[in-house]
């Protein structure tokens, strides 16, 4: 059955939908220099050469957990949209506009 946050969709996309449910509050945004800000703590992160996402970095990301080497570096980490983190935590996340 559909849940209703999660939209009807289907494959990879409901699965990244439904973990943003419970890791919002590990969501990084990418930085130049491929570095990522946590979005709730504000630490400067950096993805494991080891991630299939190292050398493809999504602008929005969550993650289960971090390490810490000479740089905080995020373990297991997938691809998310902005979209997705207002519209399933937008208790947490509310888009603001200029002006």
């Amino acid at each position: 059955a559909d849940h209703p946050r999660l939209g009807g969709t289907s494959g990879t996309d409901s699965i990244r939908r439904a973990l943003v449910c419970g890791y919002f509050a590990n969501a990084a945004r990418q930085e130049t220099g491929g570095r990522y800000r946590a979005t709730h703590r504000g630490a400067e992160l950096r993805l494991s050469p080891n991630s299939v996402l190292y050398k493809a970095p999504p602008e929005w990301i969550i993650y289960h957990e971090t390490v810490f080497t000479e740089n905080e570096h995020i373990l297991s980490a997938t691809k998310v949209s902005l979209d997705w983190l207002t519209e399933l935590a937008p208790h947490f996340f509310e888009l603001r506009t200029a002006g």
